[in-house]
């Protein structure tokens, strides 16, 4: 008789791999099988397939390796790593994608020939990598290499269901343990868990990208609001010729964050633009993410840039338009005089100018908690307004000044029109990208990579919608 031992793939590995490979993520899987049914297993995945260039490397391949690091096996790698290159070239210029399938030996004569770069700038071409008969250690090795050798210093995910799998797991950026019958070491490696592999479709692609987009989005609104604060006082000291006085009384400074950040983290935690449902149908809004869409240097310097323009228009209309030259430098200031009127006003406007750009941002501004925090933040801020004003206040320098402003109409207006001069520019250009600009040129501007239409109904969502009624 014979006996034959299944290993079934688990439900669903081959949709998620497609989907994962649609979102532009590079796969590489490293096993210890041996060469031939680790490439069936490819196949039976989807992650190699006929139409694919597929280049094989062992160490056969590469000189026999009969002396290690003669020069004859060096030369023979270099030459064969030069026609793989030129063979993933090739493909992708016919529109084919390729596939690498290295085994453990060659990478080892590759490491002693010091031709790990060249490697890896074939690898960073090819859709798939399929390495076999690796050891733990070299996975580990392989994950180091890309982490420390490719240029665009890539987020590495290493997933593992065995004990083998754990230094791999461990020197990754992302380790997940897939929970299976090889036992716990990878799960309690790892830093999070699966029960299938068809979940990571859900962290990935879901959690994972909703998770960057709301965590870069958080990051430059806080330095964006700190900046916006911080121009005030850049351009008071040089109105004081650096004598250090302060633009705003110290009590301002410490109520700013309390009255601006609890609906910043709310509002941009709840935020959704697309529904985990149509990010599963479409792989490629996850795109953004791997290029580095929400946080660069260009995204960066246009909300940097933004801060300028918006903290300098709140300082300069009322301090400048409402006080003469000695009402500002004059020392002593009088408690609730003139200078400390159009400071209180400057951050006013300072602390609508941020609730706006909150509103900006925001993809759906209106959920529930979010809105709810936002409201609590802007009904403080008069009862807040009116104590720092009061004869109770810790300091004077406010007291008389909130109802000296709300008597007067020329603080009034600037408190209305200010704002509104701040921050409209970026709403009309919001406004035109969501409306006229496709995905590409949404990013190009550094706003979104696809944007909702005005109508409420995603791109995404209208594309499904057709070819669901076909």
């Amino acid at each position: 008789g014979a006996t034959g031992i299944e290993d079934k793939l688990q439900d669903d590995v081959a949709e998620t791999i497609r989907k994962i490979h649609n979102a532009g993520i590079h796969l590489w899987v490293l096993t210890g099988d041996k060469m031939e049914t680790a490439v069936n297993i490819a196949h039976s995945t989807g992650l190699i397939n006929h139409d694919m260039e597929i280049m094989t490397c062992t160490t056969d391949d590469a000189g026999a390796c009969s002396v290690d690091g003669s020069r004859r096996v060096e030369a023979s790698l270099a030459e064969q790593l030069e026609a793989m290159s030129k063979r993933a070239d090739d493909a992708a210029d016919i529109g084919r994608k390729a596939a690498l399938v290295l085994t453990g030996r060659y990478l080892e004569q590759v490491s002693r020939a010091e031709a790990t770069a060249a490697l890896l700038s074939i690898t960073e071409r090819c859709a798939t990598v399929v390495a076999c008969r690796f050891s733990p250690w070299q996975k580990a090795q392989v994950v180091q290499l890309v982490r420390q050798g490719v240029k665009s210093c890539p987020v590495t995910m290493a997933v593992g269901d065995g004990a083998n799998d754990v230094p791999m797991i461990q020197g990754a950026h992302v380790g997940i343990g897939v929970r299976g019958k090889e036992g716990a070491a990878a799960v309690q490696a790892s830093d999070m868990a699966v029960s299938q592999f068809s979940f990571l479709g859900n962290i990935v692609l879901c959690h994972g990208r909703k998770a960057y987009r709301r965590i870069s989005t958080f990051l430059l609104f806080f330095i964006y609001k700190s900046l916006t604060l911080g121009w005030s006082y850049i351009i008071y000291a040089h109105t004081m010729m650096f004598s250090g006085e302060g633009a705003y009384p110290q009590w301002l400074d410490v109520v700013w964050n309390p009255l601006t950040s609890c609906a910043v983290v709310l509002m941009l935690a709840t935020d959704i633009d697309f529904p985990d449902k149509v990010a599963l149908a479409s792989p490629e809004l996850y795109k953004p993410g791997p290029a580095r869409k929400y946080f660069n240097p260009v995204v960066f310097g246009h909300w940097m840039l933004l801060a300028t323009v918006q903290g300098t228009i709140a300082w300069c209309v009322p301090v400048y338009g409402l006080t003469t030259h000695h009402e500002r430098v004059d020392r002593p200031l009088q408690e609730g005089g003139p200078f400390w009127q159009a400071s209180f006003t400057a951050f006013t406007i300072l602390f609508f100018v941020v609730h706006l750009k909150l509103i900006l941002v925001a993809e759906r501004p209106l959920q529930p908690v979010g809105i709810v925090a936002f409201v609590i933040e802007l009904l403080l801020y008069l009862p807040v307004a009116m104590g720092l004003g009061s004869n109770l206040a810790p300091s004077h320098e406010l007291v008389g000044a909130p109802r000296a402003i709300l008597g007067s109409g020329p603080h009034l207006l600037v408190l209305v029109l200010a704002p509104l001069a701040a921050i409209a520019p970026e709403a009309v250009m919001s406004w035109y990208v969501r409306r006229y600009s496709d995905g590409e040129e949404a990013d190009r501007l550094a706003y979104r990579g696809l944007t909702p239409r005005s109508d409420g109904e995603t791109e995404t969502d209208a594309s499904l919608s057709e070819s669901g009624s076909d």
